[in-house]
Formats: structure tokens, sequence, C-alpha cells
């Protein structure tokens, strides 16, 4: 990526998080380079956000997934630590107003993803240490290898080479991963 696109979207980005709302109902992102995240219970923290989406039928039309990476970012846009982030594959182009995602027991929708919170993931050190983690499994007899719940609704879908037009809500909860804390519930609003 040029210094260019990198430097307009880190202006985007400052310009988007000037107007960051804190609390309340997540309001939908002022621009399509930003969201917003919530987590609460066990650890409450509001984040911030870049949600990506690609098609790779692009690459190849046998090939039919898409995918959607929302990494999740505390801090300030100068000096961010990452503090988990959201995947998601599908089978196709998902449609707007429908929910995908993993109940606990079945994915009807989704061929594989997850989110993950972490702590530590900052300079100097990068110890990253995972904290929470919704997995939703590769595929049908693994469905029982899942852990917590996932459901994205987008209400925009990209068209070809929008990388960043997706716009929807995330709704997971993710169990400790070691067991000794309480869940944390995350809503991320793109």
């Amino acid at each position: 990526m040029s210094r260019t696109a990198v430097a307009a979207l880190y202006v985007a980005g400052a310009l988007a998080l000037s107007g960051f709302s804190c609390g309340g109902i997540p309001e939908p992102p002022p621009n399509p380079f930003t969201c917003s995240a919530q987590i609460r219970g066990a650890v409450n923290e509001d984040l911030w956000c870049f949600a990506g989406a690609f098609d790779y039928t692009q690459l190849d039309p046998a090939f039919p997934e898409w995918a959607l990476d929302i990494p999740l970012y505390r801090g300030t846009l100068m000096a961010p630590e990452v503090a988990g982030g959201v995947g998601l594959f599908v089978a196709g182009t998902p449609v707007a107003g429908v929910a995908y995602g993993w109940d606990g027991v079945h994915a009807p929708n989704v061929d594989a993803g997850g989110a993950q919170r972490y702590v530590g993931f900052a300079p100097p050190t990068y110890d990253a240490v995972m904290t929470h983690q919704v997995v939703v499994p590769l595929s049908w007899p693994d469905y029982g290898t899942g852990t917590g719940t996932l459901s994205v609704t987008f209400s925009a879908v990209p068209g070809p080479n929008d990388y960043l037009g997706a716009h929807g809500v995330v709704d997971a909860t993710l169990p400790s991963v070691d067991g000794l804390a309480g869940p944390v519930t995350l809503r991320v609003v793109f």
C-alpha cells in the first residue's frame, strides 16, 4: 500500500474518531473507513476499528467465498494497541438484512469465523494474551468444537473492488479462554 493511501486512511480515521461516541446506542460510523466496538461483561471497554471485505470470486470465479475482517484497536490512532478482531467467511456475497453467524450449535450460513479479545499487544514487546474467544468451526462434523456465539448482519454489502464498503452490526458472546473470567459481549457497528 502506498504512503499516500496509508496517510489518507490515517487522516480519514482521525477525522472520524474526533466524533467517536462512547456509550449509549451505537451510531452508524461517520465514514466508510471507521467503525466502533464495545466490549461489556467481565471487561468493559470501547474500541475503534476498520472493517474490510473481500469477494474471492474477483480472483477466481470458481471460488465463491466472501470474507469480512475487522481488526479491533484500543488507544489512539498514533499509538494503537491491537485489542482483538472479528473474521467471517461466507459462501458467496452476503445479503443485506440477513443475520450470518454461529448460534453455539449451528452455523447454517457461515463457512468459518470467530472473534477474539487480546491484551498486551503493544510496543515494545507485543506479548499478546488472548483473554476471550468465539470460534465458528470450519465444517459440519466439527460444529461441536465451536465456542460462544457470533452474528453479523450487513446493512450494506460492497460491490467489486470496494474493500471498505461493508456496513452493519456484529453481536457476539466471547467465553473466557482460561475459563476463570466471565464471558464478554462484543458489539461492533461498522
